[in-house]
């Protein structure tokens, strides 16, 4: 086993600090196993900007929605990625148009190895 240098200790904490202030803030979504995001982002920290901020955004583009924040497993493959899906009572057509438009608007904030995506899957929500 590695020993944890001071470095590593300051970073380790620093970033679960960043993560527990997103989960605390993200009061504009549900978050579905929030073990597996946290850990997700800890594996992908420079999506915490971009998860914050789309949070908020899609909140404000889709003020009747759920939002559901969810580590998504590919089925067919073993790929992962971090989901915020828009889930609505009644879908009018407009939705996907206006999702694209958010994530290219703010597709700068999730570069990097991790995946980000706002989307929606057309459920309804799971909650009230």
């Amino acid at each position: 086993m590695k020993m944890m240098g001071k470095a590593d200790i300051a970073t380790n904490a620093r970033l679960q600090a960043e993560l527990t202030a997103l989960i605390q803030s993200l009061r504009e979504a549900d978050i579905e196993e929030p073990e597996q995001v946290q850990r997700y982002l800890r594996q992908y920290p420079e999506l915490i900007p971009a998860v914050q901020t789309m949070s908020l955004t899609a909140r404000a583009e889709f003020p009747d929605a759920q939002l559901l924040l969810t580590v998504y497993q590919d089925p067919e493959t073993e790929d992962q990625f971090l989901s915020l899906f828009v889930r609505r009572d009644s879908y009018d057509g407009t939705e996907v148009g206006r999702i694209e438009r958010l994530h290219e608007e703010y597709r700068h904030l999730s570069k990097g190895k991790g995946w980000f995506l706002l989307l929606t899957d057309f459920q309804p929500p799971t909650r009230k």
